[in-house]
């Protein structure tokens, strides 16, 4: 219909301008992004690819976004007591009392004591945990101390609140083991936690949503993807929840179905695809059901189907002027020939 061929013309307009330009950054210098998917590839460990749209030029086109230097996160449990000790106890109460004082420089001045406490108590289980970050290659590495709670069922983890040991790295390196254990190294959890779900819990993202991107910077070198427009992050930090409160709607989607049909290829053996048909809704609401009454038209659903012809064989005897007649009933190219897979 025209008004399809007019929003067609309009988004490759707008990926055409994604493309050329600058970023469609918005007041605040942050690009506004809704999630619609998430993979992590095992060619590229520690990165982690978002899918979805970005607003341009009133309309929306696609969008990859490369999140790049992601760090496992471990938490690595003492054997029961260790930093138990009276200094830390000590350390540990005067911090809390000058928390909530109003005095920045008390308050940091203990957090160093009780940082100092916790390394003096701990020596003998940092030596055993760079011993075993030495033999998975791993050389950089941050440690800090926390407070958690463990509730759950492990014989080898005490249960309530304690401090752990957080370990980071970089997430392109290789997991420790999941059953790391030593003479005062009680457990480690998140040995095996992918960078992807580590960025989705830690920016808190549940699903499909409008995202904000700081330090976006656009890919012009060979693309990534089949997106009209990419950009990398440096930094999971990057990557940030719409503020509440935000009515902006949520773009419309691209839904395509698609029908295979193989044949077995003789020779070797494989399933090859011999037919394939596509149709397509180009403007799916996904927050809110789309009525039958908008989606259920020919003016609206775009088809197509590709005929390859089988290696070794002609295409049947009439078959080009049945591909004319059905593409010349004004619904445009709706059949098409192919020569190979």
């Amino acid at each position: 219909s025209a008004a399809a061929a007019t929003e067609e013309a309009r988004v490759e307009a707008a990926s055409a301008a994604a493309a050329s330009n600058d970023l469609p950054l918005d007041a605040d210098g942050m690009l506004p992004f809704y999630l619609v998917d998430v993979t992590e590839e095992i060619f590229a460990r520690g990165t982690v690819f978002l899918f979805g749209k970005v607003p341009v030029q009133r309309t929306y086109v696609s969008c990859c976004v490369r999140v790049t230097n992601l760090q496992r996160c471990v938490f690595v449990i003492p054997r029961a007591g260790m930093l138990d000790t009276s200094e830390v106890a000590a350390a540990h109460a005067v911090h809390e009392a000058c928390i909530g004082g109003g005095d920045e420089a008390a308050t940091k001045a203990a957090k160093r004591e009780l940082n100092m406490a916790l390394h003096q108590a701990s020596g003998a289980l940092k030596t055993e945990l760079r011993e075993a970050l030495s033999k998975i290659g791993v050389a950089e590495h941050k440690l800090k101390f926390v407070r958690r709670t463990y509730c759950l069922d492990r014989a080898d983890i005490p249960v309530g609140e304690q401090w752990v040991v957080k370990l980071t790295y970089g997430a392109n390196k290789a997991p420790l083991p999941s059953d790391l254990s030593s003479e005062h190294i009680a457990a480690a959890l998140g040995t095996h936690t992918t960078a992807l779900e580590n960025l989705l819990v830690k920016r808190k993202v549940m699903g499909p949503s409008w995202l904000m991107l700081k330090n976006a910077q656009k890919n012009n070198g060979a693309p990534i993807s089949w997106c009209s427009l990419e950009v990398t992050l440096g930094d999971k930090k990057d990557v940030c929840l719409e503020a509440s409160g935000s009515n902006r709607q949520a773009p419309p989607l691209v839904v395509a179905s698609i029908s295979l049909r193989t044949v077995v290829n003789r020779s070797s053996n494989i399933n090859e695809i011999a037919v394939a048909s596509i149709i397509t809704a180009p403007s799916v609401r996904c927050h809110a059901p789309t009525q039958q009454a908008e989606w259920n038209t020919l003016s609206y659903l775009q088809q197509v189907t590709l005929v390859r012809r089988l290696d070794g064989m002609a295409f049947p005897h009439g078959f080009d002027k049945k591909v004319q007649e059905q593409n010349s009933r004004g619904m445009g190219r709706v059949l098409e020939q192919c020569g190979s897979e």
